[in-house]
């Protein structure tokens, strides 16, 4: 089971450093097949072998196309996405894997909007976190200070 999980650990920091601008529609028809497929043998009581197995076909299929550099940024954020909903059935906290790169002026912006939620100028604050999501990143304000996401768009 411990390899299991290796693999599939190793397979999302893959998919986490794509950095390949194509998109290829059967890799995602593959990507939700994936899905349809896990919660298919879930649903039929709670076959995890079988679910289990499909999921790593699915793996297998997508390494491959990784080392052949058919899977580009916009493929590896849906099987990312898909992995994270079938991650809510298994348990095993694979977002704490996923190594999104925030881009330094990002970084920048959080920090000058940090400043200014410390000044109490929440209206510079809100303009920031408007010009952030506008270049494609979330922030949410936690106890323990902001944290940076990329927006998933569909």
């Amino acid at each position: 089971a411990r390899s299991a999980v290796k693999s599939l650990v190793d397979f999302i920091q893959r998919l986490s450093e794509v950095n390949i601008d194509i998109y290829d529609e059967k890799i995602s028809k593959m990507a939700d097949k994936m899905v349809e497929e896990f919660v298919g043998y879930i649903n039929d009581d709670l076959d995890m072998p079988k679910a289990l197995a499909s999921l790593f076909k699915y793996i297998r299929y997508f390494n491959k196309a990784l080392n052949e550099n058919r899977i580009g940024k916009r493929n590896a954020e849906e099987i990312l996405n898909n992995l994270l909903e079938l991650d809510r059935i298994l348990g095993l906290k694979l977002n704490e894997f996923i190594e999104i790169k925030i881009p330094v002026e990002i970084l920048k912006l959080v920090e000058i909007r940090e400043e200014a939620r410390k000044r109490k100028d929440y209206e510079t604050a809100d303009k920031i976190r408007e010009e952030i999501r506008r270049r494609g990143y979330i922030i949410e304000d936690t106890p323990s200070g902001p944290r940076i996401k990329k927006a998933y768009t569909a």
